[in-house]
């Protein structure tokens, strides 16, 4: 009953598989923002990490991108990738498994990074890293589309590491 175009303007979306175009880096952010600020674009590039890689290229913002993110590393297709969800500034951002391809420590400081931005934002996490989903207020667990555990994070990892009675 919500007209796409009210979902559209409302909600950012970081897929778990990139879809990056050839052009500059700059482009592949600004995609769904066009008039967005050299401000903004330093804002997101911070949080998401594009900032650790985009700093050291002699071209920096201009750097650039291969069709389909060829000659980028995965976590750096997945930092553009949340870049681009970011720059849009929408009320709900929807992160389908955002650090699946980041090292450690860029995992880290990307998941510091959210902490701050969630108390403006409502998110929505899909993920299988406890990393991740220690950022959720609401964890709600599925099993083949069924929900299965619903609960805050505390209460829904203590109710996995609880045995059931028939694994007694």
């Amino acid at each position: 009953q919500i007209d796409p175009a009210d979902l559209r303007k409302n909600i950012s979306y970081a897929p778990q598989d990139v879809l990056l175009f050839q052009g500059t880096l700059k482009e592949n952010i600004v995609l769904r923002s066009p008039a967005a600020s050299d401000e903004d674009i330093l804002k997101v590039s911070k949080l998401s990490g594009v900032s650790d890689f985009v700093d050291i290229h002699p071209m920096g913002y201009d750097m650039p991108v291969g069709e389909r993110g060829e000659g980028l590393s995965g976590g750096q297709k997945q930092s553009i990738s949340i870049a681009r969800a970011f720059i849009y500034d929408s009320p709900i951002i929807l992160l389908d498994e955002p650090t699946n391809s980041m090292d450690s420590t860029h995992e880290i400081n990307f998941i510091n990074a959210l902490r701050e931005y969630k108390k403006e934002h409502t998110m929505i996490l899909i993920s299988h890293k406890n990393i991740v989903l220690s950022l959720t207020n609401r964890l709600i667990l599925l099993d083949k589309g069924k929900v299965v555990l619903d609960g805050n994070h505390d209460e829904v990892v203590k109710a996995l590491q609880t045995p059931k009675k028939s694994d007694v």
